[in-house]
């Protein structure tokens, strides 16, 4: 299957000769802004619970060394971060987009938190850079727009 990169121009790239390009949605020129703040805790032993009315992201890292939970900001650990996602579903074999929304934040000096799941990428950075995080996308061309709202 063919997929257009993130920088990719009709003179750049293509499906090539005698092939039609399927339609694609651009999952590089938007994000989902999620409401809600996020937090990282590492001394968690057993995978939380998602609240009832949580609409952000859980997730659950362990490695030999540590075991890492996003979720619902509690005051405890990292954060607070405000979060946003790709919208999905992406195709496993596709290539640069979340370098894409990585590379306006280095270029701002703010630091992100990203994160894969099955269908999307998360990408979470600190309240108080969240602003200058959407000015950072905004000038390159990405619109952010309200995902669902989480408590």
């Amino acid at each position: 299957m063919f997929h257009r990169g993130l920088f990719a121009t009709p003179d750049r790239c293509g499906p090539g000769p005698g092939r039609e390009e399927p339609p694609m949605t651009d999952h590089s020129r938007r994000l989902f802004r999620w409401s809600g703040l996020h937090g990282v805790r590492s001394d968690v032993l057993e995978s939380p619970e998602a609240p009832a009315d949580w609409h952000g992201l859980i997730s659950v890292s362990r490695t030999p060394e540590e075991s890492s939970v996003i979720g619902p900001w509690t005051g405890d650990g990292l954060g607070p971060y405000r979060a946003w996602s790709v919208p999905g579903p992406l195709a496993p074999d596709l290539v640069g987009v979340l370098a894409g929304f990585l590379e306006p934040l280095r270029a701002a000096g703010i630091s992100v938190l990203a994160v894969s799941t099955h269908d999307t990428d998360w990408l979470l950075v600190e309240e108080g850079r969240a602003d200058a995080a959407e000015a950072a996308w905004i000038a390159t061309g990405v619109e952010v727009v309200d995902g669902i709202v989480a408590p």
